[in-house]
């Protein structure tokens, strides 16, 4: 991953959230499963915590998320489009979070990562080799609304624990460096 140029695109725009927030980043598909996110915002709704969460991305399924969403009353959920350029949104965000069903790698995660972002994500492929294992970089939680819901109050409310992970985010961030993937492969064939 280019640190150097997604660190550059996080600062094209300043966001100022005013609210705690969270943002998931991806195509409104199946796979992405955002309708277990919507559920776990409802979650957290009926316990009275205020946040926002943004959704970032298009796809197939934007009209019946948004219809779900209407559905849950989670009026604090906002669908933002596609963007051209989400670094902004993944820098002003207090946690990110993916509800996948399934990923190959998570480029989003690896991004989120690189911003030091704390993580918040279900147990789908790949996770775990991002965040390690026994959620060392980030919690990764089974793929259950309630898991999720409860993975998220603890870092809407638990500052210490969301700088545990900002500053785990920016050690693993070495590990997805241009510079140790070249170096990676220097001592592969030398």
């Amino acid at each position: 991953m280019d640190f150097h140029r997604i660190q550059k695109l996080s600062e094209e725009v300043v966001i100022h959230n005013k609210v705690f927030t969270f943002v998931a980043v991806g195509r409104l598909c199946e796979a992405k499963n955002y309708r277990l996110l919507l559920e776990a915002v409802s979650f957290l709704n009926h316990r009275n915590k205020v946040f926002e969460c943004y959704i970032i991305g298009d796809g197939p399924l934007e009209s019946d998320l948004k219809e779900y969403s209407k559905m849950l009353n989670t009026s604090n959920v906002h669908f933002l489009g596609s963007k051209n350029n989400p670094y902004p949104y993944l820098k002003s965000a207090d946690v990110y979070v993916s509800s996948s069903l399934y990923e190959g790698l998570s480029t989003t995660t690896i991004e989120a990562i690189l911003l030091g972002k704390p993580c918040v994500v279900t147990d789908c492929a790949g996770m775990h080799d991002i965040l390690g294992n026994n959620n060392e970089y980030g919690v990764v939680v089974p793929i259950d609304a309630n898991a999720l819901a409860n993975a998220m109050d603890s870092m809407l409310t638990d500052e210490k624990l969301r700088i545990k992970y900002s500053n785990k985010a920016i050690e693993r961030s070495e590990f997805f460096s241009q510079e140790k993937a070249f170096k990676d492969i220097e001592e592969l064939f030398f």
